[in-house]
Protein backbone atom coordinates (compact mmCIF):
# COMPACT_ATOMS: atom_id res chain seq x y z
CA UNK A 1 0.00 0.00 0.00
CA UNK A 2 1.30 3.23 -1.17
CA UNK A 3 0.70 6.10 1.44
CA UNK A 4 1.77 9.47 0.14
CA UNK A 5 5.27 10.04 -0.23
CA UNK A 6 6.23 7.75 2.74
CA UNK A 7 6.37 4.13 0.92
CA UNK A 8 8.78 4.90 -2.23
CA UNK A 9 9.58 0.55 -2.66
CA UNK A 10 6.22 -0.12 -4.89
CA UNK A 11 7.96 2.10 -7.86
CA UNK A 12 11.43 0.22 -7.99
CA UNK A 13 12.67 3.38 -10.24
CA UNK A 14 10.68 1.21 -12.82
CA UNK A 15 11.39 3.72 -15.79
CA UNK A 16 14.78 3.62 -14.78
CA UNK A 17 15.29 0.05 -15.00
CA UNK A 18 13.51 -0.77 -17.94
CA UNK A 19 15.61 -2.43 -20.60
CA UNK A 20 19.06 -1.97 -18.60
CA UNK A 21 19.48 -5.54 -17.25
CA UNK A 22 19.20 -6.95 -14.47
CA UNK A 23 22.20 -5.63 -12.85
CA UNK A 24 20.04 -2.07 -13.12
CA UNK A 25 16.97 -4.39 -12.06
CA UNK A 26 19.11 -5.12 -8.79
CA UNK A 27 20.75 -1.19 -8.06
CA UNK A 28 17.00 0.00 -8.53
CA UNK A 29 16.20 -2.54 -5.77
CA UNK A 30 18.97 -1.58 -3.71
CA UNK A 31 18.48 2.12 -3.69
CA UNK A 32 14.94 1.67 -3.08
CA UNK A 33 15.62 -0.54 -0.10
CA UNK A 34 18.08 1.53 1.48
CA UNK A 35 15.77 5.03 0.83
CA UNK A 36 12.87 2.76 2.65
CA UNK A 37 15.61 1.77 5.41
CA UNK A 38 16.88 4.93 5.82
CA UNK A 39 13.57 6.68 6.08
CA UNK A 40 12.28 4.03 8.90
CA UNK A 41 15.84 5.14 10.92
CA UNK A 42 14.52 8.81 10.34
CA UNK A 43 10.64 8.50 12.03
CA UNK A 44 12.08 6.19 14.56
CA UNK A 45 14.57 8.59 16.06
CA UNK A 46 11.73 10.72 15.71
CA UNK A 47 9.18 9.02 17.62
CA UNK A 48 11.86 8.28 20.23
CA UNK A 49 12.34 12.02 21.21
CA UNK A 50 9.63 13.14 23.97
CA UNK A 51 7.70 16.07 23.38
CA UNK A 52 9.55 18.80 25.15
CA UNK A 53 12.66 17.90 23.08
CA UNK A 54 10.48 18.37 20.13
CA UNK A 55 9.53 21.94 21.36
CA UNK A 56 12.90 22.70 21.58
CA UNK A 57 13.85 21.45 18.19
CA UNK A 58 10.60 23.55 16.95
CA UNK A 59 8.86 20.64 15.47
CA UNK A 60 5.97 18.50 16.76
CA UNK A 61 4.68 15.08 16.23
CA UNK A 62 2.31 16.21 13.06
CA UNK A 63 5.77 17.16 11.29
CA UNK A 64 7.03 13.90 11.20
CA UNK A 65 6.17 12.91 7.73
CA UNK A 66 7.09 15.78 6.03
CA UNK A 67 10.44 15.86 7.61
CA UNK A 68 10.64 12.15 6.64
CA UNK A 69 9.72 12.69 2.68
CA UNK A 70 11.26 15.86 2.72
CA UNK A 71 9.33 18.46 1.80
CA UNK A 72 8.83 19.87 5.93
CA UNK A 73 9.69 23.88 5.85
CA UNK A 74 10.13 25.89 9.05
CA UNK A 75 7.31 28.38 9.18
Amino acid sequence: MTVGHFDHTADLHHDHAHGLGLGALVTAVTESVRGWWHRRQVLAELESLDDAMLADIGITRGDFRAIVDGTWRRD
